[in-house]
């Protein structure tokens, strides 16, 4: 676990809430410290994992208030020790969290939503009535059982994807690997329906299978989640 008194350092460094002595002081103890190094760059991991982890609320508020201007009055700037402390309690918590994700959900046992990929949804026009356009404008949404239904009009390999991640999203896991394994070798999700499909063995407790499932993807360096099994690999294993 990363010091908490490193996290307030770390954010402030990020932020720019330190002044240029203290700034190059930092920047000299990443030179020559390896442990303050190590840190930091975990820090900087797990900050990207939590932008990530919030990302989708972001994008379904954006989608269902796309027409409502956002006030930029600025609020009262808190004095800067408690915004630090106070931004410091949060990425603890966050970090705590991403950390019981990781590493106490019994190796893995339970893919969290970290480990599986977000999918943004293809390009929708607003509005448009189009049936294709109005499934996928609930997958992004977050309409799991009107996606799936309005999806099941259609017979393509699109269709049978986003069909497989909102079933994954409603639990029904069995239902998603079925859809999955349909995905053609030539399909442009044919890669992510493979890094999902071994996280659903991994999630289903067929470890074995999902070992061979992952090295099955590591034996292509050019695979798009070819880190991502590599990970998963290291910690099942």
């Amino acid at each position: 676990m990363i010091p908490e008194n490193y996290i307030a350092l770390f954010e402030a460094y990020n932020s720019g809430e330190i002044n240029e002595e203290d700034r190059l002081a930092f920047e000299a103890r990443l030179s020559y410290d390896l442990e303050f190094q190590e840190y930091f760059k975990k820090y900087q991991s797990l900050e990207n994992d939590l932008k990530k982890h919030f990302h989708r609320e972001s994008l379904k508020n954006k989608l269902k208030e796309a027409d409502i201007s956002i006030d930029q009055g600025k609020a009262n700037i808190l004095s800067k020790p408690y915004q630090i402390r106070k931004i410091s309690i949060g990425l603890a918590a966050g970090i705590s969290l991403l950390f019981g994700i990781y590493y106490t959900a019994q190796n893995l046992q339970k893919p969290s939503s970290e480990l599986w990929p977000y999918e943004d949804g293809l390009p929708v026009h607003m509005g448009n009535s189009n049936a294709y356009h109005s499934a996928m404008n609930a997958f992004k949404l977050e309409e799991w059982r009107q996606a799936i239904e309005r999806f099941g009009t259609f017979d393509s390999d699109t269709a049978t994807y986003f069909t497989a991640l909102s079933h994954y999203e409603l639990g029904n896991y069995d239902e998603s690997a079925s859809l999955l394994l349909k995905i053609p070798d030539a399909s442009i999700f044919y890669e992510d329906a493979t890094i999902r499909l071994a996280l659903l063995e991994v999630l289903s407790g067929k470890t074995v299978k999902a070992v061979k499932s992952l090295d099955e993807i590591m034996k292509d360096k050019n695979h798009k989640h070819y880190a991502l099994a590599e990970r998963i690999l290291n910690e099942i294993k």
